[in-house]
């Protein structure tokens, strides 16, 4: 990142907030298609099924 003559950086200075906001955004900018698997039970948000015996005899 060196300077050049007239001050400016070789890098364009950051206008907006620092990359790790970008992470804290609402999920209402995630494209159709995340938002219906959300929307949608998926085997990780379903409770857990119980033991079947054969697991039950490990």
């Amino acid at each position: 990142m060196g300077l050049h003559r007239d001050g400016e950086t070789d890098e364009p200075e950051p206008v907006e907030a620092p990359a790790t906001n970008h992470r804290k955004q609402p999920p209402l900018l995630l494209l159709p298609e995340v938002q219906k698997h959300q929307d949608t039970p998926t085997t990780q948000s379903l409770p857990p099924e119980p033991p079947t015996p054969q697991q039950r005899a490990q």
